[in-house]
């Protein structure tokens, strides 16, 4: 009986995205209305065309260090430059890194939030390795 139920929700939830699918599919214009529309609280917010994570940034620098090590190993005198850029990244990145606020993204399940079991004390999980559960 509970396995028919779940069927039928499963069914509900596909015939729902069926249905949507299409519709935001026929054009990117669209898809980027409807999301903007659907945004509660004002205008709709403008992304930067280059938004580098401090992970990019890291490895930019490290990509001009290495760079410009090459270059000096090579013999030209313009890897200096390249050097101190990929230094200010690596500033940059980590200052990023420790700056920029954690997202917290609430899980939802039938519209209702999920939330995780509090994780075990080391005790307890000291005393579940010794019995085996």
């Amino acid at each position: 009986m509970a396995h028919q139920r779940y069927e039928r929700e499963i069914e509900e939830i596909l015939g729902q995205v069926n249905e949507e699918a299409p519709a935001a599919a026929k054009s990117r214009r669209g898809a980027r209305r409807a999301t903007r529309e659907a945004r509660p609280g004002g205008p709709p917010r403008l992304r930067p065309a280059f938004d580098f994570s401090s992970g990019r940034l890291f490895l930019i620098g490290a990509a001009l260090l290495v760079g410009s090590l090459v270059l000096t190993l090579v013999g030209f005198a313009f890897a200096a430059p390249f050097a101190w850029v990929g230094i200010g990244l690596f500033i940059v990145a980590y200052l990023r890194f420790f700056t920029k606020p954690r997202r917290s993204v609430d899980r939802m399940w039938r519209g209702q939030s999920i939330e995780d079991p509090p994780s075990p004390s080391a005790p307890a999980r000291w005393w579940r390795w010794i019995t085996g559960r």
